[in-house]
């Protein structure tokens, strides 16, 4: 008896142990398999950031180049922020600048350009009558930052290939008209760049198009991947915030809003880079989902926690968009303003991040980790959690010197760096140009003069040595010729200015982890009988046995009782009747 009693005890202090543990237990994250098919991968999009903010060309054209003091307090109202406002005689000084003729054309290029991928001439013609109407919001100076970094239809992006499929810099969808906290960068996001069922829409409509113009689905190597030409134009730089030269780049979901100072690499002029892009998959099963909430399975499903933000027809849950989110948010209420790279929240804060303003929302930004509660309300207000459906992509980089002195005379880059230079030489930026390279837009001219055709006829540079007006000292020996100037120096311009960057899925499969309950419910069952068989020999017919037992002895009780107290009842009747 006693050996009965004490495996009974200690049978119900295992099961005991067993509930505790398997109420407790949430989920437990596994990986699936090493070897995922790259169809459930989506490609990332590319994030592409010129270092230099501010052209020297840009404070040219406003007339104010030399004048440092002017310069500075714009650097403190627009890009560094300030500990004091600006005075009444600044604040005139910024709105006469935000109301000449080429910043109005600037903003009316930009609004059309952005919206439906053409300038309104009407519009540029009666810029007066188009500033009288927008007056206010111009000399906010809502787009300065845009209009700084980059000229109307400009590129820092020469030329991209994806898919066999290449396209000029020249495109709307390589624009640097997309905000992230580092400034006004190109996004690019190759699904939809080189879709040419969608070149007909604008730049904002094409890249915030429906969801599903993505589809899922990548290939592995290099030549699968996308590649990209840029031009950082350090020749006209004049943003003294950045030390270095050259870009930022982010590879990303194309679906989150890229957090520069988070998942930015460098990119530096004179290099061809090679980012190499390992894609892990992370899936939630439904048994999760539909047993623990999102704080015990530590994730949110899409749906379950909305960004305000972040719109959910562009953009996704996962972790860094509600991190962006939640600083967003604080920056919204504490510094009472919207920052102007990115207008979510233009509505309801309809002030611009500038001065003291702006030195609130860049503290917030530069601990944009440490906020993680989102929701307006307080009881609205949900914690920053893991996505359950995920793909992250991590990324590792080499790089070696571009370009070869050798042979980049016999490449395509090289006719596309010169039809740029010649643009560029009939622009603001000619002088600025010039200055570095002091006879490259007078050699380029020369050449496009003596060759009498396009200088690269054929997609290569062919030009036509012997023709008299490109000999430049034709009595000298080795004689030197307008074409071997412009090989030098084409070659010294990209050197000090071009990056060429290869971006391309690594491996032919993938990781996929998963994340299960811990404890199923068939397992905690499972271990349970176990331990009771264990301790007890206790199995289900046992169990089925017991409820039979009680089941009977319930009957059986139930019936003697019956019995019994029909016999009472029937009993004294007789008595009475015998008595009568």
């Amino acid at each position: 008896m006693g050996m009965v009693l004490s495996s009974v005890i200690i049978a119900f202090f295992f099961v005991f142990k067993q509930t505790s543990e398997f109420t407790k237990a949430t989920v437990v994250t596994t990986v699936d398999t090493t070897t995922a098919p790259l169809t459930d991968v989506f490609f990332p999009a590319v994030t592409i950031c010129n270092i230099n903010q501010v052209r020297r060309s840009f404070l040219e054209e406003l007339g104010i180049h030399n004048n440092w003091t002017v310069v500075d307090m714009i650097f403190r109202e627009f890009y560094t922020g300030s500990d004091k406002d600006i005075s009444p005689e600044e604040r005139q000084i910024l709105q006469s600048l935000f109301t000449t003729k080429s910043y109005v054309e600037r903003e009316i290029e930009y609004s059309y350009t952005s919206t439906m991928g053409a300038v309104n001439q009407t519009a540029l013609e009666n810029w007066a009558q188009y500033l009288d109407k927008y007056r206010e919001y111009i000399v906010s100076g809502t787009h300065f930052t845009n209009f700084a970094v980059q000229e109307p239809g400009g590129t820092m992006i020469l030329k991209a290939r994806y898919g066999g499929l290449d396209k000029a810099g020249e495109s709307t969808d390589f624009n640097p008209y997309f905000g992230t906290d580092v400034g006004i960068c190109s996004i690019v996001k190759p699904q939809l760049s080189f879709n040419q069922s969608l070149d007909h829409l604008p730049f904002w409509s094409k890249l915030f198009g429906p969801k599903e113009n993505i589809q899922a689905g990548a290939e592995v190597g290099k030549a699968n991947g996308l590649t990209v030409l840029i031009d950082a134009e350090t020749y006209d730089y004049t943003y003294h915030l950045r030390a270095g030269e050259g870009f930022k780049l982010s590879v990303h979901h194309h679906l989150d809003q890229p957090i520069m100072s988070i998942k930015e690499i460098d990119i530096s002029v004179g290099s061809e880079s090679q980012v190499a892009v390992t894609t892990t998959l992370t899936i939630t099963t439904d048994e999760a989902r539909d047993r623990f909430q999102p704080l015990e399975r530590g994730c949110y499903f899409e749906g379950e926690l909305s960004l305000e933000y972040l719109p959910k027809q562009f953009y996704r849950y996962e972790m860094s968009n509600c991190l962006f989110e939640a600083a967003y948010e604080e920056i919204l209420h504490r510094c009472n303003c919207t920052p102007s790279f990115h207008q979510t929240g233009i509505r309801e804060y309809p002030w611009i991040c500038t001065g003291t303003k702006l030195l609130c929302m860049k503290s917030i930004l530069q601990r944009i980790g440490k906020y993680n509660v989102v929701g307006k309300m307080d009881s609205e207000r949900k914690p920053c959690l893991a996505a359950c459906e995920d793909q992250v992509n991590l990324v590792t980089e080499t790089s070696s010197s571009f370009p070869n002195s050798e042979t980049f005379h016999r490449r395509e880059e090289f006719c596309l760096v010169i039809h740029k230079l010649l643009r560029t030489c009939s622009t603001m930026k000619a002088a600025a140009l010039t200055d570095k390279f002091p006879y490259i837009c007078q050699h380029l001219r020369m050449m496009r003069k003596g060759q009498k055709k396009d200088i690269c006829p054929l997609g290569y540079w062919n030009p036509t040595v012997d023709h008299p007006e490109l000999m430049v000292n034709a009595t000298e020996e080795p004689r030197k010729t307008v074409a071997d100037l412009i090989r030098t120096e084409m070659f010294h311009y990209a050197k000090s200015n071009m990056a060429l960057v290869n971006i391309y899925i690594k491996d032919p499969v993938v990781t996929r982890i998963k994340r299960d309950q811990k404890i199923p419910i068939i397992g905690f069952v499972a271990n349970t009988g176990g331990l009771l068989g264990l301790c007890m020999g206790f199995s289900l017919v046992s169990a089925f046995e017991i409820v039979y037992h009680c089941m009977m002895t319930v009957c059986w009780t139930s019936v003697h009782f019956y019995r019994r107290q029909t016999s009472q009842r029937i009993v004294p009747k007789k008595q009475h009747s015998t008595g009568d």
